[in-house]
């Protein structure tokens, strides 16, 4: 492996986490992968099945909508990771990415996991918990998203028909006003 490749490597989170005998550990099951700019890297509703670390470039997560057209939902950086909604389940993409730019990827399949957790175990936990952190990370950006979505809808409703109890107070609230069942009135 080359230096600058190495380098790429040792920037990623999971790999600043294990000792000098899990980075190479991890290295061994990691392939690299390079994509040129405009090139997709998966498609949303394709299988899934391998986590991709962002290793150089930026790669563009889109989303399509019911009637197909997409919608940007982030940029992955240099050590970020993309393809932990697919992984482990074999389920489908749930985004489409797109190389920004050159991209290098460092791709790890679920099988290739698999025998990590029996050859090292404590590597494999070291990914795990990496992929949890990232998913954790991700549904806190989508909780926020989603809260100032529905707060704008809210809003646009009670410009329509404005009433004190229909201020924005917290995203458990708002949906409970969109459903009609405010949840301060008991479950």
């Amino acid at each position: 492996m080359d230096f600058v490749l190495a380098s790429l490597l040792e920037n990623l989170p999971v790999m600043r986490s294990l000792n000098d005998d899990g980075r190479r550990e991890l290295t061994r099951w990691l392939r690299m992968i390079p994509v040129d700019a405009g090139d997709v890297i998966f498609r949303q509703g394709e299988r899934g099945g391998a986590l991709l670390w962002v290793l150089q470039g930026i790669v563009r997560l889109e989303v399509a909508d019911h009637t197909g057209r997409s919608h940007g939902v982030c940029n992955a950086q240099p050590g970020e990771l993309i393809g932990e909604l697919s992984f482990g389940e074999m389920a489908t993409r749930a985004n489409t990415a797109i190389a920004a730019s050159s991209v290098v990827l460092a791709e790890l399949t679920d099988s290739d996991l698999n025998l990590l957790e029996r050859r090292a175990p404590l590597v494999a936990s070291r990914v795990l918990a990496s992929l949890t952190m990232v998913s954790l990370r991700r549904l806190r950006h989508i909780n926020r998203e989603l809260d100032q979505r529905v707060a704008r809808h809210v809003g646009q409703a009670a410009q329509l028909a404005p009433a004190p109890e229909q201020a924005a107070t917290g995203l458990a609230r708002l949906w409970g006003k969109l459903v009609n069942d405010d949840p301060e009135q008991g479950a």
